[in-house]
């Protein structure tokens, strides 16, 4: 039996590990995992979802102040070194042009003096220093180490990941990097390891790292599209339709419009969301209608809606994601059933370029695209049309044809109308090019299993034992 371990700590992976089947056909390949989570709520419940063994591993953290600052020279040093930004930057130079302005200037140096690769060592090193001195290892990892034939990092990103991952390179076992969303490349942190293996969704995704990490060998890299989609195929979490509508008072006969709100960290969707209940209550089609609102599960202020939902002449229904977390990142189950009920039972989709498009697209559902924004907020205003029209990630929704694009709360009204006039007609208007667009992005079809790809890259690494 071949025994390998995985690092998570990320509501994706937690998802992963603890609902699907991955853990049990990995062990028909004679694969054992261990998994490690800064999750305590995920070993708690894992003996009830999972055979093999859950550990607790703390999370490290690091002088705050100090690699803060280390973290971002080192990112803007990559951007001038690549003569682009990642485009987690581009928003902060187009609304704050003197935002961090010593430390691009650094950057630049540091760049021009073609120091980036160094600097990018020194930081690993930092890391390493500080947590060996001041004893951050996990004492069961430790423990376990020489038992793994490689570690799988779920969250490659995070910062500690790199004392872990130098500990793997010291035995000589194999380090694999999980890139856990399509936009993960283009508008997270960067990597500071150099893992051995990376999972990523696609070719897509293959050509991204390509740009922005020109040092890691292609040939490295295994194309796994979205393992999470097994969850929407599972039939003990997917309720019948009209159960699951009976449930939330809604009529399963109605067209069901689930509207998707992004991370308020960025940008507040929810005036966008009222601004539409408000006026779609003049329409004359209401009677037909109804809303499932999924807010994200870092949106707290629900109850802010009251007074604009209570006077809506049609259902809505805002599912409570944030209630449902007992613990950041850890997917209870029935936060699990509400994200897959909800993206199978609804008729059209509304987000602004966010992951639960290719939910959608995955399930047959339209997509109706947010390109506008009515935030008031003057650090976060245009958001939403900046990173539809700059950002990689966005940009691969926003041109491909596969969405409806709408401008305004008219064009949004606009395009609900047709869907309720007539559904199939507007249902097939892009079903070609959404199709394209989740092959592109997941490397999926709708009749691929979703975790073949996953277990085959696994035991191909693990069949070249720990030459790497």
């Amino acid at each position: 039996m071949r025994k390998i371990a995985f690092i998570s700590g990320l509501y994706y992976n937690e998802r992963l590990l603890l609902y699907t089947s991955l853990l049990d056909r990995l062990k028909e390949n004679n694969i054992s995992v261990d998994v490690y989570t800064t999750v305590k709520s995920t070993v708690a419940v894992s003996k009830e979802f999972q055979s093999e063994k859950f550990f607790n591993i703390k999370e490290i953290y690091l002088p705050t102040k100090i690699f803060t600052s280390l973290k971002k020279i080192l990112n803007y040093s990559w951007d001038y070194y690549l003569k682009e930004s990642k485009t987690k930057h581009i928003f902060s130079f187009e609304q704050n042009k003197d935002i961090d302005h010593s430390y691009k200037f650094i950057a630049s140096i540091i760049s021009k003096l073609k120091l980036t690769k160094l600097f990018n060592s020194f930081v690993i090193f930092f890391i390493s220093f500080y947590c060996h001195f001041f004893n951050k290892f996990d004492s069961q990892f430790l423990k376990n180490i020489s038992k793994y034939d490689a570690v799988i990092f779920g969250w490659p990103y995070r910062d500690y990941n790199v004392l872990y991952a130098n500990l793997c390179k010291k035995h000589k076992i194999p380090t694999i990097a999980l890139i856990a969303g399509f936009d993960n490349i283009t508008s997270k942190s960067r990597f500071l390891f150099k893992y051995d293996f990376y999972f990523a969704w696609s070719e897509q995704m293959i050509n991204e790292m390509s740009y922005f990490y020109p040092y890691i060998n292609t040939n490295k890299i295994f194309v796994i599209g979205n393992p999470q989609y097994e969850l929407l195929k599972i039939e003990k979490y997917k309720l019948p339709k009209n159960i699951f509508f009976n449930n939330l008072n809604l009529d399963s006969n109605r067209l069901t419009i689930l509207y998707a709100m992004g991370t308020p960290n960025q940008f507040r969707e929810d005036y966008m969301l009222l601004d539409l209940l408000e006026k779609l209550n003049t329409c004359d089609f209401i009677d037909k209608v109804q809303f499932v609102v999924r807010p994200h599960p870092a949106f707290f202020d629900v109850q802010d809606w009251d007074s604009v939902i209570s006077e809506c002449k049609f259902p809505v229904f805002v599912q409570k994601v944030s209630e449902r977390l007992t613990e950041r990142d850890f997917p209870s189950v029935d936060s699990l059933k509400d994200w897959v009920n909800a993206v199978s039972h609804c008729d059209v989709l509304i987000n602004a370029a966010s992951t639960i498009t290719f939910d959608a697209i995955y399930c047959k559902k339209p997509v109706i695209n947010v390109n506008y924004d009515l935030n008031t907020d003057e650090n976060t205003k245009r958001f939403i049309t900046v990173q539809n029209s700059r950002y990689l990630h966005a940009l691969l929704i926003v041109n491909s044809g596969a969405v409806h694009i709408v401008n305004s709360t008219f064009d949004m009204i606009n395009c609900i109308s047709d869907f309720v006039s007539d559904y199939p007609k507007k249902y097939s208007e892009k079903e070609f090019e959404r199709l394209h667009l989740l092959k592109k992005v997941c490397s999926l079809d709708f009749d691929i299993d979703p975790l073949d790809n996953l277990i085959s890259s696994i035991n191909k690494i693990l069949n070249l034992g720990k030459k790497i």
